[in-house]
């Protein structure tokens, strides 16, 4: 099972990182530089799941175990490390994002139900772990929010990140077929 979650990761983790690539190129005619990563050890995947309080789902944990964490994956909508979720700016954004919930005294995942593996620094998105969904295979739902309204909900990391890659792809293409028509009408 590891071992499939492992390479469905790895293949959906290279295809995102050509596409922003590729987004990157025809937006800006430049070439992006991937920060290379360096993979969880066995003691942070231990910690993530002691946090976590149950195993990781199979495709979150090769995923860490691939690279830990995502900076930059969207403008600054980053993927957690194990090592931001003690960073400041990490702590105080959970806090002011959470509060939000509260405020509108709406159902907190921060509090109740969520493991946050996503957030930015200044954009209202958010992803979550949902700790009480877990499928026959150990996979948790993920729930993804624009601030308190969630957004949508994946049976697993990996079908978070394949639908991210369907989008990129989109957006691909929106960009290749608007330069086109650009240039012909020239």
């Amino acid at each position: 099972m590891m071992t499939e979650a492992r390479q469905r990761v790895r293949e959906l983790v290279n295809n995102l990182i050509a596409a922003h690539k590729e987004k990157f190129r025809l937006r800006f005619d430049e070439e992006l530089n991937e920060n290379p990563t360096i993979p969880c050890s066995a003691e942070q995947v231990s910690q993530l799941s002691r946090a976590l309080g149950q195993p990781l789902p199979p495709t979150y944990q090769a995923f860490m175990e691939l690279r830990d964490g995502w900076d930059d994956f969207q403008g600054d909508f980053q993927f957690l490390s194990v090592e931001d979720r003690d960073d400041p700016m990490v702590k105080a954004r959970i806090e002011e994002m959470s509060g939000y919930f509260d405020e509108q005294e709406l159902d907190n995942p921060f509090k109740t139900w969520g493991f946050v593996v996503a957030l930015g620094e200044t954009s209202g998105r958010l992803a979550f772990l949902d700790k009480r969904v877990v499928s026959s295979n150990g996979e948790l739902e993920l729930a993804t929010f624009e601030y308190t309204r969630q957004e949508d909900r994946f049976p697993s990391f990996a079908e978070f990140l394949a639908d991210e890659l369907r989008i990129d792809r989109e957006l691909i293409k929106d960009e290749r077929d608007g330069s086109a028509s650009d240039g012909n009408a020239a």
